[in-house]
């Protein structure tokens, strides 16, 4: 039986952007609820949350990717990246889709590492993204100095 999670992408959409994260990294999707502020955070990180007992992190997904939005993040996708769990507050949720393989075009040398690279598909550009990065304050962040 074939592994189909090396193809699968949660699309979601932050302003009028779309963007995917790949499905292995999710762990759940639910509705927006309180966030506790972080003082002296980056100013994406909407702050701090418990969800079934665990501390997670909160970032703001507009602010992170430097979209401008009047709309307000409705929803989390909590993922897993290497380093940890966390939450990106996001505006909308699409599907669970399957980019064919030659769609992939890799990001521009230089641009921020969350930007893993774009896919073009019949219905217009989305931009794909690498979770392990999306803690980073645009590359300015060490590993010891995680926001949280």
């Amino acid at each position: 039986m074939p592994d189909d999670t090396k193809t699968q992408w949660l699309t979601f959409h932050v302003g009028n952007e779309c963007f995917a994260i790949h499905v292995k990294h999710i762990c759940e999707l639910y509705n927006r609820q309180p966030v506790t502020a972080v003082l002296g955070a980056s100013d994406y990180i909407e702050g701090m949350l418990f969800h079934r007992g665990t501390p997670l992190c909160v970032l703001n997904a507009a602010k992170r990717l430097n979209i401008e939005t009047d709309q307000a993040s409705n929803l989390f996708i909590v993922m897993d990246s290497e380093q940890t769990t966390f939450a990106l507050a996001v505006d909308s949720v699409g599907e669970v889709c399957t980019f064919p393989p030659d769609s992939h075009q890799d990001a521009f040398s230089g641009y921020d590492r969350a930007v893993s690279g774009i896919r073009i598909t019949a219905n217009g550009m989305v931009t794909t993204l690498n979770p392990e990065y999306l803690l980073e304050d645009n590359d300015r962040l060490t590993k010891e100095k995680r926001p949280c």
